[in-house]
């Protein structure tokens, strides 16, 4: 039997072995039942001491308590992972599910559990007067304990991975594991071609392989499929990418050249690809971040708003995102290839399809939020200097559609000029370093707040007297305007406040004529007629009539 022909039930029956709750459990018990039978033949060649030596109502006792102990932990312990079903399939992300039942910790603790039980019940049937297993009774009494301990990690475990950022950070470390596997198997003497466009042939194809069921396309077995077109001397194209949904009698294999294969080399073609109920991480990274988004926008919705859980999510995105994007993808296949070439095409993703995926919903559902519009746009800034020059336009477009969103969901909110920095904790976080561009808009800045300081009394209610938020100014500069009336406001209340300190034990009157001594009315401030020409002119010349 040829490799190509088991691969394909060898990856199905990893997969569920992977994510079954009963195989492991169900070899415990076996292999506890195995083991309560063969303990006489063990007890004949171990001497144990004194101490450890049992009356038979003290086994028996002893025997059944750990019967019925481990038969309610086993139930506890499921119990707790329909829990985690319900609380993170509402909390966090239904995809997240299938990390989840797959945690080998849960299933080692089951099956150590059923094997203990198994193994004390086999022990309690054979308890006699005159025959008492001591090696299996003290064996009990240590598996019981290891069972406690290993449950304790577990509910542990279960407590901390259930936070949305263990989420993320779980998925971004199996989708770098995945993306890394890719890399490599893109990179062998067997390795296909992979093709970040459309796949164009001309002519018609010798074969069409087409799926008989439905399904997620789970893996392929590039290497089978490069190994087929070299024998036969003809070229495979594949136009569904890893993770794509195919419906029953799709084409998913194109042959082009060589001689037409019969039922035998269709079927061969067929069990090369797998199709499942849904994705798996092992060939599709882009799952990966597809759960990584699920959590951070089910934190953004109005029922749970928790913009923190979506900035912790994008730190762990844009590290699986910084590795994607330092990698060299192959460019695009030539479309009109050599029929006869022996090659294999394949549709794949390419960085601007990873890139949009993880950013586009994160960008849609939390622009109005000025703590992820802010660790967006750091993450995409690190993103910019990070990744492979041929990939910076990509970023740069989503900073451009950041910038675009965050103006239209914030265009009135005096927080816009915030929202439009970076932060790499969202808010709070230390400035970043001042580059050349960062230089010319804090002096902008500088010398904005310089001539709202010379004209400190201008009334803030005087809208059309505002040349900063003049209609007919444009988006930035009444941005930046809205951003210099605190300003304003704080260096009138000041000025105030200077001439006029409180006088608490001063009569109302005798305020009037502390005014009078001081040669000054009390609604004066120095400098309101220094600029009043200059002001005049300014205001003919920008304020809305």
């Amino acid at each position: 039997m040829t490799r190509s022909a088991v691969w394909a039930p060898d990856f199905k029956t990893r997969q569920y072995l992977k994510g079954s709750l009963w195989f492991l459990p169900l070899l415990g018990g076996i292999t506890g039942a195995l083991l309560g039978l063969l303990e006489p033949v063990l007890a004949r060649r171990v001497s144990m001491p004194m101490a450890l030596e049992y009356s038979a109502s003290t086994a028996s006792v002893l025997l059944a308590s750990i019967v019925g102990a481990t038969a309610a932990l086993t139930g506890f312990v499921v119990t707790v992972s329909v829990l985690v079903v319900q609380m993170a399939s509402s909390t966090l992300s239904a995809r997240y599910m299938r990390l989840w039942y797959r945690d080998r910790v849960l299933h080692v603790l089951l099956a150590l559990l059923v094997g203990t039980f198994t193994f004390s019940f086999t022990l309690l049937a054979g308890v006699e007067e005159n025959s008492v297993p001591h090696v299996g009774v003290t064996a009990t009494g240590v598996l019981m304990t290891v069972d406690l301990f290993l449950f304790l990690f577990f509910l542990d475990r279960f407590v901390h991975r259930l936070r949305p950022v263990a989420v993320a950070a779980l998925a971004a470390a199996e989708g770098r594991r995945a993306f890394e596997s890719t890399v490599r198997a893109a990179t062998g003497s067997d390795a296909p071609e992979i093709v970040r466009g459309p796949l164009e042939i001309p002519g018609e194809p010798t074969t069409v392989v087409r799926t008989r069921s439905a399904g997620s396309i789970q893996a392929i077995d590039a290497t089978a499929l490069v190994r087929f077109a070299r024998q036969h001397r003809s070229t495979l194209v594949l136009n569904h990418a890893i993770g794509d949904f195919v419906p029953a009698g799709v084409a998913v294999i194109r042959v082009y050249g060589g001689e037409p294969t019969g039922d035998g080399d269709e079927h061969q073609l067929r069990r090369m690809i797998v199709l499942g109920v849904e994705r798996t991480i092992e060939q599709d990274p882009a799952f990966a971040v597809r759960i990584m988004v699920d959590v951070a926008i089910k934190a953004l919705s109005p029922a749970v708003n928790d913009p923190t859980t979506a900035v912790q999510v994008i730190n762990h995105l844009g590290d699986l995102l910084h590795r994607i994007g330092a990698a060299d993808f192959r460019p695009v296949a030539p479309v009109d290839p050599d029929p006869g070439a022996g090659r294999v095409l394949i549709a794949a993703r390419g960085w601007e399809q990873y890139l949009a995926l993880g950013v586009t919903e994160i960008r849609g559902y939390g622009a109005s939020s000025v703590q992820v519009a802010r660790r967006l746009r750091a993450m995409l800034e690190e993103l910019h200097d990070a990744v492979l020059p041929e990939h910076r336009p990509a970023v740069a477009d989503e900073l451009e559609r950041l910038e675009a969103a965050v103006a239209l969901a914030l265009d009135s909110s005096p927080d816009l000029d915030r929202a439009s920095e970076a932060d790499k904790q969202g808010l709070g976080g230390a400035p970043p370093s001042l580059g050349r561009l960062d230089r010319l808009h804090v002096e902008d800045q500088a010398v904005h707040r310089d001539h709202a300081h010379r004209r400190p009394t201008r009334e803030l209610g005087a809208g059309p007297c505002l040349p900063e938020l003049a209609e007919d100014t444009d988006l930035a500069d009444r941005r930046e305007g809205v951003g210099h009336l605190a300003d304003r406001a704080d260096q009138v209340l000041d000025a105030r406040l200077h001439l006029h300190p409180p006088h608490p034990a001063l009569p109302v009157g005798d305020l009037d004529h502390a005014d009078r001594q001081a040669g000054q009315p009390a609604d004066h401030v120095p400098g309101i007629g220094e600029d009043e020409e200059e002001d005049r002119r300014e205001c003919e010349e920008h304020c809305v009539p």
